[in-house]
Protein backbone atom coordinates (compact mmCIF):
# COMPACT_ATOMS: atom_id res chain seq x y z
CA UNK A 1 0.00 0.00 0.00
CA UNK A 2 1.58 3.33 -1.10
CA UNK A 3 1.35 5.91 1.65
CA UNK A 4 0.46 9.75 0.65
CA UNK A 5 2.99 11.98 0.96
CA UNK A 6 2.44 14.32 3.94
CA UNK A 7 2.62 17.51 2.60
CA UNK A 8 -0.19 16.19 0.36
CA UNK A 9 -2.70 15.44 3.06
CA UNK A 10 -1.27 18.90 4.87
CA UNK A 11 -2.44 21.13 2.13
CA UNK A 12 -5.45 19.03 1.52
CA UNK A 13 -6.72 20.35 4.92
CA UNK A 14 -5.26 23.62 4.91
CA UNK A 15 -7.49 25.27 2.03
CA UNK A 16 -10.64 24.28 3.86
CA UNK A 17 -9.32 25.63 7.68
CA UNK A 18 -8.22 28.95 5.71
CA UNK A 19 -11.75 29.56 4.55
CA UNK A 20 -12.90 28.56 7.93
CA UNK A 21 -10.54 31.39 9.55
CA UNK A 22 -11.46 33.80 6.67
CA UNK A 23 -15.05 33.36 7.15
CA UNK A 24 -15.08 33.34 11.22
CA UNK A 25 -13.25 37.24 10.83
CA UNK A 26 -15.80 37.89 8.08
CA UNK A 27 -18.68 37.38 10.34
CA UNK A 28 -16.91 38.42 13.56
CA UNK A 29 -16.14 41.84 11.47
CA UNK A 30 -20.23 42.06 10.25
CA UNK A 31 -21.25 41.07 13.55
CA UNK A 32 -19.66 43.86 15.56
CA UNK A 33 -19.89 46.46 13.19
CA UNK A 34 -23.66 45.28 13.00
CA UNK A 35 -24.08 45.62 16.83
CA UNK A 36 -21.85 48.90 16.89
CA UNK A 37 -24.45 50.48 14.63
CA UNK A 38 -27.25 49.73 16.54
CA UNK A 39 -26.35 51.06 19.53
CA UNK A 40 -25.00 53.96 17.81
CA UNK A 41 -28.38 54.80 16.15
CA UNK A 42 -30.15 53.65 19.55
CA UNK A 43 -27.52 56.75 21.34
CA UNK A 44 -28.55 58.85 18.90
CA UNK A 45 -32.11 58.24 19.11
CA UNK A 46 -31.90 59.08 22.77
CA UNK A 47 -29.75 62.13 22.60
CA UNK A 48 -32.34 63.21 20.29
CA UNK A 49 -34.71 62.93 22.09
CA UNK A 50 -32.72 64.80 25.60
CA UNK A 51 -32.29 67.41 23.41
CA UNK A 52 -35.94 68.08 22.56
CA UNK A 53 -36.80 67.46 26.20
CA UNK A 54 -33.70 70.28 27.08
CA UNK A 55 -35.03 72.39 24.20
CA UNK A 56 -38.49 72.35 25.39
CA UNK A 57 -37.51 73.00 29.07
CA UNK A 58 -35.67 76.18 27.92
CA UNK A 59 -38.78 77.66 26.16
CA UNK A 60 -40.87 77.11 28.87
CA UNK A 61 -38.10 78.23 31.59
CA UNK A 62 -38.09 81.61 28.87
CA UNK A 63 -41.64 81.83 29.20
CA UNK A 64 -41.68 81.64 32.84
CA UNK A 65 -39.23 84.24 33.28
CA UNK A 66 -40.79 86.87 30.96
CA UNK A 67 -43.83 85.78 32.99
CA UNK A 68 -42.61 86.14 36.25
CA UNK A 69 -40.82 89.30 35.31
CA UNK A 70 -44.39 90.83 34.16
CA UNK A 71 -45.40 89.99 37.40
CA UNK A 72 -42.45 91.55 39.06
CA UNK A 73 -43.20 94.74 36.95
CA UNK A 74 -47.27 94.71 37.36
CA UNK A 75 -46.22 94.54 41.61
CA UNK A 76 -44.12 97.84 41.50
CA UNK A 77 -46.13 99.97 39.51
CA UNK A 78 -48.87 98.66 41.10
CA UNK A 79 -47.17 99.81 44.86
CA UNK A 80 -46.45 103.31 43.19
CA UNK A 81 -50.04 103.81 41.78
CA UNK A 82 -51.20 103.16 45.42
CA UNK A 83 -48.86 105.60 46.36
CA UNK A 84 -49.90 108.22 44.02
CA UNK A 85 -53.48 107.63 45.46
CA UNK A 86 -52.40 108.39 48.73
CA UNK A 87 -50.24 111.85 48.21
CA UNK A 88 -52.13 113.74 50.58
CA UNK A 89 -50.91 113.70 54.04
CA UNK A 90 -47.79 111.32 53.24
CA UNK A 91 -44.77 111.04 55.03
CA UNK A 92 -41.92 108.88 56.16
CA UNK A 93 -43.89 106.22 58.63
CA UNK A 94 -46.79 105.80 56.53
CA UNK A 95 -44.62 104.96 53.72
CA UNK A 96 -42.83 102.50 55.82
CA UNK A 97 -46.70 101.38 56.45
CA UNK A 98 -46.87 100.93 52.89
CA UNK A 99 -43.71 99.39 51.84
CA UNK A 100 -44.71 96.83 54.76
CA UNK A 101 -48.37 96.30 53.44
CA UNK A 102 -47.77 96.08 49.65
CA UNK A 103 -44.45 93.56 50.32
CA UNK A 104 -41.80 96.31 48.78
CA UNK A 105 -38.46 96.67 49.89
CA UNK A 106 -38.37 100.83 49.34
CA UNK A 107 -40.30 103.90 48.14
CA UNK A 108 -39.04 107.45 47.22
CA UNK A 109 -41.28 110.28 46.74
CA UNK A 110 -39.65 113.09 44.05
CA UNK A 111 -41.09 116.59 44.34
CA UNK A 112 -41.54 118.36 40.44
CA UNK A 113 -38.43 119.63 40.76
CA UNK A 114 -36.75 116.14 41.11
CA UNK A 115 -35.63 116.64 44.97
CA UNK A 116 -36.56 113.38 47.34
CA UNK A 117 -38.98 114.62 50.22
CA UNK A 118 -40.01 111.70 51.85
CA UNK A 119 -38.47 107.96 51.36
CA UNK A 120 -38.95 104.67 53.38
CA UNK A 121 -35.01 105.50 53.74
CA UNK A 122 -33.94 108.44 55.52
CA UNK A 123 -30.56 108.66 53.58
CA UNK A 124 -32.41 109.38 50.25
CA UNK A 125 -34.12 112.64 51.78
CA UNK A 126 -32.82 115.48 49.98
CA UNK A 127 -30.99 113.71 47.10
CA UNK A 128 -31.86 114.91 43.98
CA UNK A 129 -31.99 113.81 40.12
CA UNK A 130 -29.91 114.77 37.23
CA UNK A 131 -29.24 114.50 33.65
CA UNK A 132 -28.60 110.84 32.62
CA UNK A 133 -30.26 109.24 35.93
CA UNK A 134 -32.99 107.41 35.26
CA UNK A 135 -35.34 108.97 37.20
CA UNK A 136 -34.41 112.35 35.69
CA UNK A 137 -35.33 110.69 32.17
CA UNK A 138 -38.52 109.69 33.44
CA UNK A 139 -39.35 113.19 35.01
CA UNK A 140 -38.93 115.33 32.44
CA UNK A 141 -40.76 112.52 29.96
CA UNK A 142 -44.27 111.74 29.11
CA UNK A 143 -44.68 108.22 30.68
CA UNK A 144 -46.68 107.81 33.36
CA UNK A 145 -44.93 104.60 34.27
CA UNK A 146 -41.91 102.79 33.41
CA UNK A 147 -39.93 100.07 35.00
CA UNK A 148 -35.95 99.44 34.69
CA UNK A 149 -33.65 96.96 34.87
CA UNK A 150 -31.83 95.93 37.87
CA UNK A 151 -28.82 98.39 38.89
CA UNK A 152 -27.06 100.67 41.84
CA UNK A 153 -28.98 102.92 43.85
CA UNK A 154 -26.92 106.11 43.69
CA UNK A 155 -27.49 106.70 47.28
CA UNK A 156 -26.87 103.23 49.37
CA UNK A 157 -24.87 101.66 46.23
CA UNK A 158 -27.28 98.36 46.22
CA UNK A 159 -28.53 96.52 43.48
CA UNK A 160 -32.61 97.18 42.97
CA UNK A 161 -35.19 96.70 40.30
CA UNK A 162 -37.22 99.76 40.28
CA UNK A 163 -40.42 101.07 39.08
CA UNK A 164 -41.42 104.53 38.38
CA UNK A 165 -45.34 106.16 38.46
CA UNK A 166 -46.61 110.07 37.80
CA UNK A 167 -48.68 111.36 40.41
CA UNK A 168 -51.61 114.09 39.13
CA UNK A 169 -49.51 116.75 41.11
CA UNK A 170 -46.21 116.01 38.83
CA UNK A 171 -45.11 114.01 42.15
CA UNK A 172 -42.87 111.07 41.10
CA UNK A 173 -43.12 108.34 43.34
CA UNK A 174 -40.10 105.41 42.77
CA UNK A 175 -40.67 101.76 44.52
CA UNK A 176 -37.51 99.42 44.55
CA UNK A 177 -37.64 95.33 45.14
CA UNK A 178 -33.84 94.11 46.56
CA UNK A 179 -31.93 92.36 43.60
CA UNK A 180 -31.48 89.27 45.68
CA UNK A 181 -35.33 89.29 46.00
CA UNK A 182 -35.48 89.51 41.66
CA UNK A 183 -33.07 86.72 41.24
CA UNK A 184 -34.83 84.59 43.64
CA UNK A 185 -37.80 84.83 41.58
CA UNK A 186 -36.10 84.59 38.02
CA UNK A 187 -33.22 82.16 38.94
CA UNK A 188 -35.83 79.67 39.40
CA UNK A 189 -36.57 79.83 35.58
CA UNK A 190 -34.21 77.22 33.78
CA UNK A 191 -31.60 78.44 31.79
CA UNK A 192 -31.42 81.94 33.25
CA UNK A 193 -28.57 82.72 35.51
CA UNK A 194 -29.09 85.71 37.25
CA UNK A 195 -27.08 85.02 40.19
CA UNK A 196 -26.01 87.70 42.41
CA UNK A 197 -22.10 88.89 41.31
CA UNK A 198 -22.88 88.35 37.47
CA UNK A 199 -22.56 91.89 34.93
CA UNK A 200 -24.81 94.17 36.08
CA UNK A 201 -25.50 97.53 34.56
CA UNK A 202 -24.12 100.57 34.94
CA UNK A 203 -24.30 102.97 38.48
CA UNK A 204 -25.89 106.57 37.47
Amino acid sequence: MTRRPLSMNFKRYLVPVVLLIVIFFATDYVLVRTIRNYYLAILEAQLTSIGQIYSHSLAKGGEAYLLINSLLEEKLLGAGKTVASQLNGISDTALESLADMLGVDEILVYNPEGVIEYATNPRHIGWQTHPGHPTYDFLTGDAETFVGDVRLDSVTHEYYKYGYVRAYNGYIIQVGEQADDVHRALGRCPGRDVRPGGPWPPRF
